[in-house]
């Protein structure tokens, strides 16, 4: 339950992730910075392709974490309320009552 609620978090803060990337030179002479010294970064420039290869990648990974996730927590769900019948804490019953 806990990764649920850090996956959004981990989310956006993966998506922000490209915003740290070097620019090219040409937009930061544009932007006010220094040109000459590269923002400071020995990497070259991304391009505007592997930037958008990189954003589809973790949408699609966030897809696929969510799903195993949340067929993890049905099947826990399911458990507990199988046990819960056989332990006969009437719970199960209840469930059983709020399907119909």
């Amino acid at each position: 339950m806990d990764g649920a609620r850090v996956l959004p978090v981990l989310g956006m803060v993966l998506f922000l992730l490209p915003a740290l990337w070097p620019q090219p030179v040409a937009e930061i002479a544009t932007s006010g910075g220094d040109a000459a010294a590269g923002g400071g970064l020995s990497a070259g420039p991304v391009e505007t392709s592997a930037a958008m290869l990189y954003v589809f990648g973790i949408w699609a990974l966030l897809i696929l974490v969510s799903v195993v996730m949340a067929r993890g927590l049905a099947r826990a769900e399911f458990i507990g309320a199988a046990q819960a019948g056989k332990t006969g804490s009437g719970a199960g019953a209840v469930r059983a009552g709020q399907e119909d």
